[in-house]
């Protein structure tokens, strides 16, 4: 089934809400709908989450989303990377906006569309 929004490289620092604690992670894919998170910590499927990052331009986004995908996964320069995909929900429409012209201003014109691989073969146990 083909994807409902195309997904773009990037390499955005965030901050992680999951279970009253605060992660670190990095956002290397975002689209419209959501996002793939690389995190060393596992967060398991059906998870709610709250995802902070501030944009290169310097606009700060707070938004919920549920964990769809975990596991590890293989990204456009072919290294291996541990993370999750969410999907972004409870958007009001402003924030809407704002999220839309981040990405039409911010994303589209300067990163490459992208979607990392899943290792279906990969043991969850493994450690890096």
């Amino acid at each position: 089934m083909p994807r409902r929004y195309p997904r773009f490289a990037v390499n955005i620092p965030c901050l992680i809400e999951y279970e009253k604690q605060k992660l670190e992670g990095t956002i290397i894919d975002i689209s419209f709908g959501g996002a793939f998170v690389q995190s060393e910590i596992p967060i398991q499927v059906g998870s709610f989450i709250r995802l902070h990052f501030q944009t290169p331009a310097q606009q700060f986004f707070e938004i919920d989303g549920e964990v769809v995908h975990e596991g590890w996964y293989v990204v456009m320069d072919g290294h291996e990377i541990h993370g999750f995909g969410v999907h972004f929900y409870n958007m009001t429409s402003d924030m809407i906006q704002r999220y839309r012209r981040f990405l039409e201003e911010e994303i589209y014109p300067r990163y490459r569309f992208t979607a990392p691989r899943r290792l279906k073969d990969r043991k969850k146990s493994r450690t890096r």
